[in-house]
This record gives C-alpha cells, structure tokens and sequence, in this order.
C-alpha cells in the first residue's frame, strides 16, 4: 500500500529526466542529482558568472553549497528495494494522446524520452540501453515527440542534418546534397550580434580590469603623499617647538636676571632705611654713597621689540597647502575629463571654455584685430 502511494515521477530529476542520484537540495527548495546541478552550476560559471535554479531560475552571484537530501535518498532507496519501477502501474501505460513507446508490443508504455538519432521514442525499459551502450550514450534524447518521423528524408530514409535558412527546412546531410549536384554548405558564421555582444562583454571586463588598477595605483600614491605630508608636518612642528625652547630660554635667562637685580635693589633699599633712623649721622654719611653706587650700576635695560611669534610659520604653510591643492587637483581633473564622455550639454561645454586671442602677426592685412586680439573687423 505503501508503494503504490510513491510516484516515481515526484523522484526525477528535472536535469536528466531520470532517477534521483545521490539527491541534493539548493536553497531554493528544488532538488537535483548531485552531479547534475554541479554540471549545471560549472556551464553557468563559465558563461555567466551566475548560478540558478534550472526550475526556478533564482540566482545567485555566489555558488550555493548544496545539501544532501537524506530524506529523498531514502525514498529513492526503499523504491529500489521495492521494485516499484520495475513491474509498471496502470498508470504508465500510453492513453489516447501520449506518446508512446516505439518498441513495446501488446499494450504500450507511455514513452519517457524519445531518440533524434533513432527517430524512436522509448519507456523507461526500452531506454535503458541508451544510458549503458557507450554508442546509443552519444544519442540525443529529448522530451517526449509526436513528430520525430519529420527529421527523416523520404527520398533516402536518413535523418535530416542540417537546416536550409533561405527555404526554412531541415536537411538530410552533406551526402544527399552531394548526389544531387549541390556543394556543401559552409559553416555558418555567428551572426554580428554575438560578436558585438562578446566584444562589449571583454570590453566591460577590461574597463573594470583598468579601473581596478588605477583605484589600486591611486591609493597607493595617495597613502605615499599622506606619508611624506605627515613626516613634514613632523619636522616642521619639531623645529617650532625647538625655537620655542630657545626664546623661551632667553627670556627666562633676562627674567632671572632682573629677579636678582630686583632682590639686590630691595635688600639696599632696606639697609638704606635702616641707616636712616641710626642716630650715628657718621655711619650714614660712610654707607650710603656706596649703597647707591651699588644700586645704580647694576641697573640692567631690557630692549624691547616688535613681539616675537609664529605668524610668518603659519602664513608660509597655508601657502603651502594652497599650493598643493592646485598641483594636486589640476593634472588628475584634466586627465579624468579626457575619460569622462564627451560633453552633451551646455554646462558640459561651458567646462572648457576658454578666452582666445589671435595672432596680429598672421592675421591678413585687410583685417583689423581688436579687443585684446579676440575680435576681427574688416
């Protein structure tokens, strides 16, 4: 009971039409044969890049891992085991409208391929040698047809080969057309949208191929501007800080020297005022001349000037960097426009306009320049 409730048909796969083998499900769901969606994924990978569901066509950039169906292997084990393929249902035999099998006899089996090579359609039986004979392997098999007996010729009973595109008919081959007097045809060539399309594709690659090495290119050159931008900016703050502990080493020099003079000044200044209120007029008169003698030549003047600062530092870097923005935009603005597309409208234009003049000494003798030589009058 439970074998006649499996379909064998719900364990086929869509790629091959046959039997699941070693059965694997894709993210979206769909199952394939292991060999058969990897076979398909390598085909994609060379033409396209992509990787889709044969069913679904969902896709992906990145090549999906497919997962083992342990679920679908097991069924596909217990029908073996069963036998439920061998002795057909009901169900499989041809009704009114199938396609069925050419080689049956009695009451036929609904076709499962048919053969372009053997003009014959075949059941599941009856196809098997095409999957074991290493001749009938090279056969190509397709779905199902009712109308295979139109690849054959009925003059010389072969299959036709070849396609007539000025009459719309299949031939039967270079041999009948060479016993008829015709010349065998040459092979055709791609048409010229194939070759654009190809064409457009290398070109594609071998802008993003370009681009890539320049985006590379520039960031390495850029990240080596930084570099020595950053070791001047070291230098140039070394050598400020440097000047800085000279001046400052100056003025902390003068400072403590009028610290000391200042020191010395009050001391007299104290000892003056002491000897002011002595009652011995004598001591006074013999210490006082030498006290301001004293206080009067260590006077020390202390010539100032225009403040001392780093003005004409910063005024030189901003000169600097208002140089480097106009060595470094110039070249690589001029460069990219010349990749850019032409220009399509007046803005565009407008980027390369420019003021010219003319030249007076070629300039023919009926003709007078004037406005700065950008305008001529007859």
């Amino acid at each position: 009971m439970a074998q006649s409730s499996v379909d064998p048909a719900a364990l086929s796969c869509s790629v091959c039409l046959e039997e699941l083998k070693e059965p694997v499900t894709i993210p979206c769901g769909h199952s394939y044969c292991s060999s058969c969606i990897n076979s398909h994924w390598d085909t994609e990978e060379t033409e396209r890049k992509v990787y889709s569901c044969p069913q679904c066509r969902r896709s992906s950039s990145l090549r999906p891992v497919p997962g083992k169906n342990f679920m679908l292997a097991g069924l596909v084990e217990e029908l073996k085991k069963s036998g439920l393929t061998a002795p057909p249902a009901d169900h499989c035999y041809a009704a009114p409208g199938d396609v069925s099998c050419d080689v049956c006899t009695g009451r036929k089996l609904k076709a499962l391929r048919s053969c372009l090579q053997c003009v014959a359609s075949y059941c599941e039986k009856h196809l098997q040698p095409h999957h074991d004979a290493a001749a009938l392997q090279r056969h190509q098999l397709v779905a199902p047809s009712h109308h295979l007996q139109e690849n054959l010729c009925s003059e010389h009973n072969e299959v036709k080969k070849m396609f007539c595109r000025t009459d719309g008919q299949l031939l039967e081959g270079p041999e009948a057309g060479t016993a008829a007097g015709q010349e065998e045809p040459a092979a055709p060539e791609p048409p010229a949208q194939e070759t654009d399309l190809h064409r457009l594709q290398q070109e594609t690659r071998d802008i993003s191929r370009s681009a890539q090495r320049a985006v590379q290119h520039s960031g390495d050159s850029f990240r080596g501007m930084v570099a020595l931008l950053e070791k001047r900016r070291s230098e140039v703050e070394q050598q400020i800080r440097s000047q800085e502990q000279i001046q400052l080493s100056q003025v902390q020099k003068l400072q403590d020297q009028l610290q000391q003079e200042v020191s010395e000044l009050k001391r007299n200044i104290s000892e003056l005022d002491t000897l002011s209120l002595s009652p011995d007029h004598n001591q006074f008169i013999l210490r006082c001349p030498s006290l301001a003698t004293d206080t009067q030549g260590k006077e020390t003047r202390i010539q100032t000037g225009p403040k001392k600062d780093f003005e004409e530092v910063s005024r030189a870097v901003s000169a600097l960097r208002d140089k480097l923005k106009f060595v470094i935009k110039e070249p690589i603005d001029k460069v990219l426009d010349e990749v850019s597309p032409e220009p399509s409208c007046r803005e565009d234009f407008l980027r390369y306009a420019q003021d010219i003049s003319m030249d007076l000494n070629t300039a023919d003798t009926d003709l007078t320049l004037c406005d700065g030589n950008r305008k001529v009058q007859m």
